[in-house]
């Protein structure tokens, strides 16, 4: 008996999905130990972007297709309980450091970064500096421009989608689609009209990679994905499958191909590289052989925690850079990743998924929890620092 060509998943949680974070999350961690293994691996955050954009966009549309509106402080106040606990631990841990390893990193400008954090502009940060080494590399945020780039897009595209629907009722996923698109060329169109000559000197890195404009181009094309499947129903399983492992296998190669600064990768290969993705995606929503192994335990549990690996493995590295087995390369990558893991899980499984999934605060106390929080830790971060 044959398998029918139409699948229909469920729009809930999806094994395959936490596959796909487990390699961006593995590609980035290996670009950032410095042995080559993984040159192009900062792109793993462009997976990432439109990973987000494909979950956040099939998330909106299914509450207004349900409610015919969307509760903004409900879905905001349900970004900041998944997010801020281990951002509050993060920048706990790099404050410990700071004062149990004195040569970690640089106290230069540290107030300012944590602010910066906090405010979830640390990309603008790191564009206002200039992209000094203090901002790019050696401060303990430095990875977390991404994310200040991804929580501005939650911010403002619900409002996007609540608008596009007031003004185009009835065929409100056909006008976000032409949104979503416009986005798309117009965020390639940035990265090409907006060069680091003109805004920063001749000599200045690829800055506008930094950009949020520049890179919600990747967003978007998550976003055109859910747009595209609503129901997260794959037509031709078998297609599917094929075009998904043909994803993989372009994202692993430029992966490993590509180089950072490179001007084809900032100006418009930044969308050719979140295409892949997609394709990625969309071939893990179909019940073939790729989404069974990206739903292989392994990779499905470091995605489960991936969010907390991303966070807490770079101030991890540059406090065990001059610590642990410094002239011993393999045992220092081991301790890294033993390190990284044994935190990121105890995050999750001892503070994210309790506050996540427990009794939700009410948004405003939430408001009210997060600028104490960002407060208090900025005003140590600001003491470290002076």
């Amino acid at each position: 008996m044959t398998r029918p060509l139409t699948v229909e998943r469920p729009r809930g949680y999806v094994d395959s999905l936490d596959g796909i974070r487990a390699l961006a999350v593995a590609a980035v961690f290996l670009y950032h130990t410095a042995i080559g293994s993984q040159p192009g691996g900062f792109l793993g955050v462009s997976t990432f972007f439109t990973l987000s954009g494909f979950l956040i966009t099939s998330l909106l549309m299914r509450e207004r297709d349900r409610t015919d509106t969307i509760a903004l402080p409900n879905f905001w106040s349900r970004r900041i309980r998944r997010l801020a606990p281990a951002s509050f631990l993060n920048v706990a841990l790099v404050l410990a450091i700071t004062v149990a390893v004195p040569s970690a990193w640089p106290r230069t400008g540290m107030g300012w970064d944590t602010v910066s954090v906090f405010g979830n502009v640390f990309n603008w940060r790191i564009i206002a500096e200039g992209g000094t080494a203090v901002t790019r590399f050696l401060s303990p945020y430095s990875p977390l421009w991404s994310l200040a780039v991804e929580e501005q897009f939650y911010v403002v595209f619900p409002v996007v989608v609540l608008a596009v629907g007031a003004v185009a009722a009835g065929r409100s996923r056909r006008a976000l689609a032409w949104v979503c698109g416009a986005g798309v060329v117009a965020s390639i169109l940035a990265s090409l009209l907006i060069t680091p000559s003109a805004a920063f000197g001749p000599s200045a890195p690829l800055m506008e990679q930094f950009r949020t404009d520049v890179r919600m181009g990747e967003i978007f094309v998550g976003s055109l994905l859910a747009l595209a499947v609503p129901t997260w129903r794959v037509v031709n399983e078998r297609f599917a499958d094929v075009l998904g492992w043909a994803g993989l296998a372009a994202t692993l190669v430029i992966w490993q191909v590509a180089r950072e600064p490179q001007a084809w990768i900032v100006h418009g290969g930044l969308v050719l590289v979140a295409v892949a993705s997609a394709a990625l995606v969309y071939g893990a929503l179909a019940e073939g052989s790729l989404a069974k192994v990206l739903a292989l335990p392994p990779l499905r549990y470091l995605g489960r925690i991936s969010y907390g690996v991303y966070l807490f493995h770079w101030p991890i590295f540059l406090a065990t850079r001059d610590i642990f087995y410094s002239d011993n390369r393999p045992a220092l990558f081991v301790t890294r990743v033993v390190l990284t893991l044994v935190v990121a899980a105890l995050s999750f499984h001892l503070v994210e998924a309790p506050i996540r999934h427990g009794r939700a605060l009410p948004a405003p106390y939430l408001a009210i929890v997060w600028v104490a929080g960002a407060v208090g830790l900025s005003a140590v971060a600001w003491s470290l620092a002076t």
